[in-house]
């Protein structure tokens, strides 16, 4: 299945065939499925459920084009079809973590061939090509050994992290920079989690870590203003106000959209503004109230998008509150059940922790493509089978200490 994740076709919009092949696997799922009855797929299941439904509501209720409306309603189909499939794989056995991730790194490879409109410029290559094939392969090194991955992973980390740098991709730069602190600090309960954040807001290593961080940051920023890393990354320095601030510079700098995403939010925030809406007032409003820019080359599509650039405000626009329902339980199941009470094994202990924090920032900071579809549902996947396989080890060693009590009262009586 990550073999095609890059393989794309178009039906209703740009669809994976891996998306295709998922949702026909669905039907044997439902059909024939043995391990489906876990708490969590249900909870993102009827979710899925609600998503669709705020979707075709909005969309009635603001007089939507219906083909608009079902090109945005595949987002919620392929990413319910694909948490169905990969959480019944997973469960059944984890190895085919290992397999999926290997797919992908083949599918990175295979990116120009299999999807060359995605790729016109230098920086298009190093982004769908380059940084995606590096970053499979570490994940998959840490995956295949684990003295590796219990030894060096915050070092493989740190080495995507400048591959991000170099390939132009700030979210990445920032998913990775992040995992490469919380496996600094660890992965585990929140009382020993709490623990280790106030031990090491203090040490040395984390403080030469930040600083080391900001002087990359700099060096950035004048190796851009040389016009080293191309003209894009030459142009969004000089559109800042403060160019020696990360967080501008990460945060707002491209990413009008937010902007946008809020000001039409706040006009319709029950039932949103259905699909295919007009967002070229809502652009002039953010551009007038918040100071953001947008590239004169975009302004002329936003006749039929109101652009968010952030799939949680995306589904909020285009489905209203039921359709960011979904993506709000994520950030939540993220935060709280997977990433504070999990603990994954060494082995894809990196890659989860990764996969938690980049498809976090996925949901907040970047618009829904079809790529966007694998990460989240496999993410996801991956959490609920370890959940799943953790809570099965709990009840059968229960269940042996039960069976050792009863033994000995039997032998006392």
């Amino acid at each position: 299945m990550g073999l095609t994740v890059t393989l794309p076709v178009v039906l209703i919009g740009k669809i994976a065939v891996a998306e295709i092949l998922t949702a026909l696997f669905a039907v044997h799922c439902v059909f024939f499925g043995k391990r489906l009855a876990t708490r969590e797929l249900q909870t993102f299941l009827v979710l899925g459920g609600l998503w669709l439904a705020g979707t075709a509501i909005s969309g009635w209720a603001n007089g939507s084009d219906p083909d608009k409306v079902l090109r945005t309603s595949a987002n919620a189909v392929f990413f319910m079809t694909s948490l169905l499939v990969l959480t019944t794989a997973f469960q059944q056995s984890q190895s085919r973590i290992f397999a999926y991730v290997f797919g992908t790194l083949i599918a990175a490879f295979l990116t120009p061939i299999t999807d060359p409109d995605l790729i016109r410029t230098t920086t298009d290559y190093r982004q769908t090509v380059l940084l995606p094939m590096v970053s499979s392969g570490v994940f998959l090194l840490l995956l295949l050994n684990w003295r590796i991955a219990k030894n060096y992973s915050v070092h493989m980390v740190l080495l995507l992290s400048a591959t991000a740098v170099f390939s132009d991709a700030r979210l990445n730069f920032i998913g990775y920079t992040l995992t490469a602190i919380a496996l600094l600090l660890g992965v585990s309960r929140t009382e020993e989690l709490s623990l280790r954040i106030r031990k090491s807001l203090t040490s040395p290593r984390l403080i030469f870590f930040l600083l080391a961080t900001y002087m990359g940051y700099l060096a950035l920023v004048f190796i851009s203003e040389q016009g080293i890393l191309g003209e894009h990354r030459k142009s969004q320095i000089s559109r800042m106000y403060n160019k020696f601030n990360p967080l501008e510079y990460a945060m707002y700098n491209g990413r009008g959209g937010l902007a946008v995403g809020y000001i039409a939010i706040a006009e319709k925030p029950l039932f949103g503004h259905g699909s295919g809406a007009d967002g070229r007032t809502y652009v002039a409003k953010a551009r007038s109230r918040f100071r953001v820019t947008f590239e004169r080359s975009e302004l002329e599509k936003y006749d039929w998008v109101i652009p968010t650039h952030s799939m949680l405000l995306s589904a909020w626009v285009d489905g209203g509150i039921l359709g960011a329902s979904f993506f709000i339980y994520t950030i939540y199941f993220f935060a709280i059940r997977a990433f504070v009470e999990a603990r994954p094994p060494d082995r894809i202990k990196a890659w989860l922790t990764h996969g938690i924090i980049a498809a976090g920032l996925a949901i907040i900071l970047s618009p829904t493509t079809y790529r966007s579809r694998q990460l989240i549902p496999a993410t996801i996947a991956v959490c609920v089978a370890t959940a799943h396989e953790k809570r099965k080890s709990s009840a059968a060693a229960r269940g042996y200490h039960s069976v050792d009590g009863l033994s000995a009262s039997l032998q006392r009586a």
